[in-house]
């Protein structure tokens, strides 16, 4: 007799693509396996956009008590409803595996299942055990007095039985009690399917790059301002635009106000040199061959359908923490040559298959459990 297993899928933002979709794609050819989403309401969502992309990310406890409260009474709700194997599933780390912790020690959660998808870019963790025991400390006193915890610790300090990868570089940050499972064509199944889908009709402008922007982040990757990272493009917007003849389509942050990047680029002369991108992403990764960023998602995406990655290196942040190293420009070096050499790479692409059968492996692990 099988055993049943229930996946619960915790969506606390809506975002461009579903990163569980290739493995509800797996689990809906089962019987013995079934799938709950837990959705924030859309003012919940509405809010984590407002707070988590400025500076009142830092000040959570005056925002966030509704928002905690009501993924706890969806959550729990729904695993006091199963009676079979149960895994939790979530795409964020930060402050929500945080509160994830304060479930499962209020409710007394051991026996659930929990895994992390990821969903972003991720740097390696450089942070030092003292700061995790000053957040800690911070949070032991906020979860007491409101309920939940006001910082999130970093990547791979949550409660996650499963870590579901891009990269295998990234392994070494796992801690021993996790397993840790590279599977980019899995958990990118959405933006994959959707690339080919949306982008049948869509022409290449071979000459043409995309620079995809980071947010405007305070304490972010970077020692430097967005304005001063979007000065640091001028010479390279120049050289492509000028000496090799290419348009240069420039994407914000979506979770940027458009207006202040616009203003920004006025203000620094990049406005009348460039194209504002609003093309959906995948249309943008399959016009322009060559996609660059200080960092971001979307150097990984670009290489599952055949394009190009390259970080931009302006010295504003470390290339050590990236976790595989692509093609780099580096600002203080002569781009013409850098740039003629990146034009001429050849790329692959291997976004065929899942690399990993996830209801074996889930099966071969948890029954009996």
């Amino acid at each position: 007799m099988k055993n049943n297993f229930v996946h619960i899928f915790i969506n606390i933002l809506d975002r461009n693509h579903d990163k569980y979709l290739g493995i509800k794609k797996q689990l809906s050819k089962t019987d013995n396996h079934h799938c709950i989403d837990i959705d924030l309401s859309e003012k919940s969502m509405n809010r984590f956009r407002d707070v988590e992309f400025g500076i009142k990310k830092y000040f959570r406890e005056l925002y966030y008590y509704s928002v905690f409260q009501e993924l706890e009474e969806m959550l729990i709700k729904a695993i006091n409803k199963s009676k079979d194997t149960t895994i939790v599933y979530l795409q964020d780390e930060g402050v929500w595996s945080e509160f994830l912790k304060h479930l499962i020690k209020k409710y007394n959660l051991n026996l659930i299942h929990f895994v992390n998808v990821q969903h972003g870019f991720l740097m390696k963790n450089s942070y030092s055990p003292f700061r995790d025991k000053i957040i800690n400390s911070i949070n032991s006193i906020y979860k007491l007095l409101l309920g939940f915890p006001k910082f999130g610790i970093g990547p791979f300090k949550g409660p996650f039985n499963y870590y579901l990868l891009f990269h295998e570089e990234l392994f070494d940050e796992i801690p021993e009690s996790s397993k840790a499972i590279h599977c980019p064509n899995l958990i990118n199944r959405s933006f994959i399917d959707n690339y080919h889908l949306e982008t049948l009709n869509t022409k290449v402008v071979h000459k043409s790059t995309l620079i995809a922007l980071q947010h405007n982040v305070l304490f972010g990757h970077t020692s430097i301002s967005f304005v001063e990272s979007v000065k640091s493009l001028i010479p390279i917007v120049d050289l492509l635009k000028d000496s090799f003849g290419y348009d240069i389509f420039l994407r914000k942050h979506p979770g940027m106000n458009k207006k202040y990047f616009v203003k920004v680029l006025k203000d620094v002369g990049l406005y009348s040199k460039i194209i504002i991108d609003e093309a959906p992403i995948e249309v943008s990764i399959k016009r322009s061959p060559f996609i660059l960023s200080f960092f971001s998602t979307i150097l990984f995406e670009s290489t599952l359908v055949g394009r190009v990655p390259i970080i931009i290196n302006n010295y504003s942040f470390s290339l050590s923490k990236f976790p595989v190293q692509y093609d780099t420009i580096d600002l203080k070096k002569n781009l013409e040559g850098q740039l003629d050499r990146i034009f001429n790479a050849k790329t692959t692409s291997n976004e065929a298959k899942d690399e990993v059968n996830w209801v074996k492996l889930i099966e071969d692990d948890l029954t009996d459990v």
